[in-house]
Order: structure tokens, then C-alpha cells, then sequence
């Protein structure tokens, strides 16, 4: 299994929205043949809050199967691209980043090519 954290971020929104559109992003992955899909947990509470297991919100944990990577993806490209409001997903996995905003063009299409080549080529042996 391949572990990938998603980092989702609303350009005009605050933390509410983006925990909305994270929100929406798991449920959607749910479709995906995945692994598993949860929020990653914070290493801190912030100041003030109760005691207790406390989550990012806006940011995803994902296990897959390395053949299914791709498709993940695209999944993001596709929500990421229906948001009325700017909105970007940081992809980390391996110690590679990628980040999916906006409408797919040529150049954002070669980067998460280049992506999936890192990620392939860092496959444990």
C-alpha cells in the first residue's frame, strides 16, 4: 500500500470551507478502490481546545494500491476543477509534492505525469 496526504486549501475561503471541501473530497475517494481514507490526526491541539483526539480537517490521509494513484488524481483534478471558488489540493507522497488547481492545462497535465514517473520509480523493491 502507498500512503498520500492531501492538503486541501480554499484560496478565498477560510478553514471552514476547506474542511467542507475535504469533507466532500473523502467522500468521493470512498468510490475509489482504496485502502483506507482518514483525517490526519494533529500532532497538537490548538490554544484553548478541549482535550482530546484532534484532526486536521482540510487534510487527508489516503491508502492505495500504487496502481490506483492515477485515478485518484484525476478524481482530485475533477473536484478541484467543478469548485466554483478557487480551491487546490497539495498532493505529498514519497517525498514528492504536487499541487492540482484550477482547470487541467498542458503544463499542470505534465507535472502530475512527472508526478506518477517519482512516485513509480520510488516504489519500495
Amino acid at each position: 500500500m502507498t500512503e498520500i496526504i492531501l492538503q486541501v486549501e480554499t484560496l478565498d475561503s477560510g478553514p471552514e470551507r476547506a474542511a467542507e471541501l475535504a469533507s466532500s473530497l473523502r467522500d468521493q475517494i470512498k468510490t475509489l478502490p482504496i485502502e483506507s481514507v482518514q483525517n490526519l490526526r494533529a500532532t497538537a491541539a490548538p490554544e484553548g481546545a478541549r482535550a482530546g483526539d484532534v484532526f486536521s480537517w482540510s487534510t487527508l490521509i489516503v491508502a492505495l494500491a500504487p496502481a490506483g494513484i492515477k485515478e485518484l488524481l484525476q478524481l482530485i483534478q475533477a473536484v478541484v476543477t467543478r469548485q466554483k471558488a478557487p480551491a487546490k489540493v497539495v498532493v505529498k507522497c514519497k517525498g514528492a509534492e504536487l499541487t492540482i488547481e484550477g482547470p487541467p492545462d498542458r503544463q499542470q497535465l505534465q507535472l502530475v505525469s512527472d508526478f506518477l514517473d517519482v512516485i513509480n520509480s520510488r516504489r519500495a523493491p
